[in-house]
């Protein structure tokens, strides 16, 4: 998980004013643990598991040993089909860029309403809802669904048909909620045979990034999937997807005057390195110190009350970013 500070800082007489500070947080699914070639389906009955800002939720049926809406894996079986193969990516990895190893991801299995024979959309939530919005994120095929599609099996046509002309698709819709109110939907298409030329027929085999900056700030983001090939029980393809490097963004801007907030005191400052940070009730906080070109340049997730802090950073003027209790409060350090 990777954070990055866009910082314009304007120090004047004892104040600093933050104005568009941008904390952007990927969702890689590497912070949540597994042993080689193994996933989570939820059947420690949690209900849901948490990576970056983001809360996945999880329907596990244990009478069943099945499951639906979110899990997680790192399995890499890009060649064997059917339904045992149901938690692997068709690119045999997640995405593999700078910060990430690129072995976990995210799987999603919408499921379907046997009475209606409608898919079930899948939500995905925010940990906190306040100034949040998705820049994007990376999507695949499961294997499970690629290998169907492009061969057929007991349950699902193969896509094309025998003359390869019948013009079949695998639909993915993507859109948020805020407060209740629905965005516009994004539709990417996991497969298409609808083209009059079959040689530009595809079934999506990499990862695939998706803009999703129009669908604006969010509480939520739903998932559903279509397909042409539907039976008397509803969608026949199987209803998987994988997902990665969820991009989030959220405006922290705020306005803090150093004389009169009250959350956290500095001593001493100036200071020449050593100093410490008394902070209100003396609970834990998070704190960063941001040189002014906005590079991060101390972090301790978990800073105690008035613990002290040793940093050998050269002379001038820093911000101390504060996150405590989801309270944000910057000060201003001046090292001499």
């Amino acid at each position: 998980m990777r954070k990055f500070y866009t910082l314009i800082t304007c120090v004047m007489i004892g104040v600093i004013s933050l104005q568009a500070q941008i904390v952007k947080d990927t969702t890689t699914f590497e912070d949540l643990e597994l042993q080689p070639a193994s996933y989570w389906n939820g059947s420690d009955s949690s209900g849901s598991f948490k990576s970056g800002e983001l809360i996945f939720p999880n329907h596990y049926n244990p009478d069943w040993g099945s499951w639906s809406h979110w899990a997680y894996s790192n399995m890499a079986d890009d060649t064997t089909a059917g339904f045992m193969n149901m938690y692997s990516a068709i690119t045999a990895a997640g995405v593999d860029t700078p910060g990430s190893s690129g072995k976990n991801y995210g799987l999603c299995n919408v499921p379907i309403d046997f009475m209606s024979s409608e898919t079930i959309p899948v939500a995905m939530k925010t940990v906190d809802s306040s100034s949040l919005s998705v820049a994007g994120l990376h999507i695949t095929n499961s294997t499970y669904a690629a290998l169907s599609m492009e061969y057929g099996d007991d349950f699902a046509k193969k896509f094309g048909g025998e003359s390869g002309n019948d013009p079949d698709w695998f639909l993915l819709s993507i859109w948020g909620y805020s407060n209740g109110i629905s965005s516009d939907t994004i539709e990417f298409y996991l497969a298409d045979y609808r083209f009059g030329d079959n040689d530009l027929d595809y079934i999506v085999k990499s990862w695939e990034w998706i803009d999703l900056s129009a669908i604006g700030k969010i509480d939520s983001l739903m998932f559903n999937l279509q397909s042409s090939d539907v039976g008397d029980y509803g969608i026949n393809t199987p209803s998987y997807f994988c997902i990665d490097n969820i991009i989030v963004e959220k405006d922290v801007s705020r306005v803090f005057d150093i004389k009169t907030e009250r959350n956290a005191g500095i001593y001493p400052n100036p200071a020449t390195g050593k100093f410490r940070i008394g902070l209100e009730n003396h609970k834990a906080a998070s704190i960063k110190i941001i040189d002014l070109q906005g590079k991060i340049v101390y972090a301790d997730e978990y800073y105690v009350s008035d613990e002290r802090i040793h940093v050998d950073l050269p002379a001038g003027i820093y911000v101390i970013h504060i996150e405590k209790e989801k309270i944000v409060a910057n000060k201003k350090l001046v090292i001499k």
